[in-house]
């Protein structure tokens, strides 16, 4: 494996969960203020001026620690899709994991997410655990897969896009390999926002977004 490469979507400004992410030791790109609609054009251009492979991709309001990410990077093959994951709130054990098929339509309903508890995947009895669905905990693919599979966002401006990318893996038979262990903690409050946290207002679109590379040389 070349060296990886990890993505983070950064419209926030949450010092713990920042002060976390910079202290993984990966090479990092920061996608920062760009909506999901506007990640169509900008992650693509990011991996086509980059020479990494594998590539992952996170959101920047959880606490990803550098066990989670060995972990998943010590599991990655190309040929499949690698994930740690995380509470889906700061009320639920409930993970972004999906032990069943998702249901597919155009736009998701909670109905079409499997998912399980975080128990499930902690005590899974195997290092790696099948998903149907990956939240972008984390989640690592190859260059080709990303080529193969580029990240697409549901309306404007933007959200699903975790979901648009698991049911064309899901429809092409593209295993998604939960990393047992690879937990960390996600921030998001029981209203799906981080209104709550100093620093947790969204601050994305029209165009003000900025990349910014994080290279460990």
């Amino acid at each position: 494996m070349s060296k990886p490469l990890l993505m983070i979507m950064s419209p926030r400004r949450i010092e713990p969960c920042l002060d976390a992410l910079n202290a993984l030791d990966v090479d990092k790109v920061w996608l920062r203020n760009w909506n999901e609609n506007e990640l169509m054009k900008i992650i693509p251009q990011v991996i086509a001026e980059c020479d990494h492979d594998a590539i992952g991709l996170v959101s920047d309001d959880g606490l990803p620690t550098q066990d989670a990410l060995d972990l998943i990077l010590s599991a990655y093959e190309p040929e499949a899709v690698y994930t740690g994951y995380c509470n889906l709130d700061n009320t639920t054990d409930t993970v972004n994991i999906a032990s069943e098929p998702l249901i597919i339509q155009e736009e998701a309903t909670v109905d079409c997410y499997p998912l399980v508890s975080r128990a499930i995947v902690d005590e899974y009895p195997e290092p790696l655990m099948r998903s149907y669905f990956a939240g972008f905990a984390l989640t690592f693919m190859s260059r080709e897969m990303w080529e193969r599979y580029p990240f697409v966002a549901y309306g404007h401006p933007g959200c699903q896009s975790d979901y648009q990318l698991c049911k064309r893996l899901q429809a092409d038979e593209v295993p998604i390999w939960a990393v047992r262990g690879a937990f960390f903690e996600h921030l998001k409050g029981g209203d799906t926002t981080t209104r709550h946290l100093s620093g947790g207002e969204v601050r994305a679109g029209g165009n003000q977004g900025t990349i910014e590379w994080d290279l460990r040389g």
